[in-house]
């Protein structure tokens, strides 16, 4: 679905770090304003080849819309979306007194990352979300050629404790032991299973 002539349509390669549009290829950063900074070098190209759009569409590689870049209305593409501290801006009406808009134009400017930040976060849970879904369709998957899915999901997190999880659950499972052996004989009676839940916790 297109989003008017003046929007540029850009597909973002998150593993292969690159935002492209109108051929044109930018590099994108895995930081966290490595995007917005491949948003405002891309405007920046077109800008220089005398187009002027008034929004970035970013999609992924499937197509699917991840977010929309709009231009303040007025601003020139990526000229003056980041200000230094020490550049004050001025605005004067039929050569009248000219009145500091500075703070006004960074309001502007900080509202536009909000929402750059906002988007982002958005596109990442859905895809953590979507990536969660999967997982669980292929342990079903596996359920259902035999293995024990509940075994098989334990495994998924140990793949990814760190140390300080890994220590933890060595340090519960010796505990674990060193109870049933302690308990003996008691370990198969409610009180026994008990504990042993206790331990397990």
């Amino acid at each position: 679905m297109s989003l008017g002539p003046a929007t540029v349509e850009a597909t973002w390669d998150r593993n292969g770090g690159t935002l492209v549009a109108a051929d044109r290829s930018v590099p994108v950063a895995r930081t966290a304003r490595g995007l917005d900074r491949a948003i405002d070098e891309l405007l920046r190209q077109l800008h220089a080849a005398g187009a002027r759009p008034r929004r970035v569409a970013v999609r992924d590689p499937r197509g699917t819309l991840r977010l929309v870049h709009q231009i303040p209305a007025g601003e020139p593409a990526a000229m003056s979306r980041r200000r230094s501290d020490d550049v004050r801006t001025t605005l004067s009406v039929n050569g009248g007194e000219e009145i500091d808009v500075t703070d006004a134009l960074n309001r502007v400017g900080a509202n536009a990352d909000l929402r750059s930040f906002f988007n982002r976060a958005v596109t990442l849970e859905e895809e953590r979300r979507d990536a969660a879904k999967a997982v669980k369709e292929v342990l079903e998957e596996a359920k259902s050629a035999g293995f024990d899915k509940k075994a098989l999901s334990q495994l998924l997190k140990r793949h990814f404790e760190d140390e300080t999880q890994r220590a933890a659950r060595e340090a519960t499972e010796m505990a674990r032991d060193l109870m049933a052996r302690a308990l003996g004989e008691f370990a198969s009676t409610p009180l026994g299973d008990a504990a042993m839940a206790s331990a397990s916790a």
